[in-house]
């Protein structure tokens, strides 16, 4: 399973998840451990260097090589 999308949770620190900043983010965090899915997306996606845009898997094996593309993030 991919689950792939804008999730908009700046406060999100993929390398320190016991930091939690809200009820929404434990909830989403609650939902994502609960499917057994890992988030494999560390490429900034804002200005501000958050990683918005966030690529899960309960499989890492169907995924080789995640990449940015230059020109997409906004300057």
């Amino acid at each position: 399973m991919w689950v792939i999308g804008d999730f908009n949770l700046p406060s999100i620190d993929w390398n320190d998840l016991s930091r939690v900043s809200s009820a929404t983010v434990a909830d989403f965090l609650s939902i994502i451990h609960s499917h057994s899915l890992d988030q494999i997306n560390a490429f900034p996606s804002n200005a501000h260097g958050h990683a918005l845009d966030l690529i899960f898997t309960n499989d890492q094996n169907m995924l080789r090589d995640v990449q940015l593309f230059q020109g997409i993030l906004p300057i």
